[in-house]
């Protein structure tokens, strides 16, 4: 419910027209939060990151405005 108003309020009160955040492969509660503020799945950029010495994809979403 956070992200959700934050993003109405971004776009109400800034020229913003694209929101986007990035999520490891993997992390589903983030994807289910981002996904219940209105973010689209775009594509995956594989092995694009490494965390604690482990190579990750990275999902990528992304919210324009309404």
């Amino acid at each position: 419910e956070a992200l959700l108003a934050y993003c109405e309020h971004l776009f109400a009160t800034t020229p913003l027209e694209r929101l986007f955040a990035t999520v490891y492969d993997g992390n589903v509660a983030s994807v289910r939060v981002l996904e219940k503020a209105g973010f689209d799945f775009e594509g995956t950029a594989r092995r694009a990151v490494i965390k604690h010495g482990q190579i990750l994809d990275l999902h990528v979403f992304a919210r324009v405005r309404p």
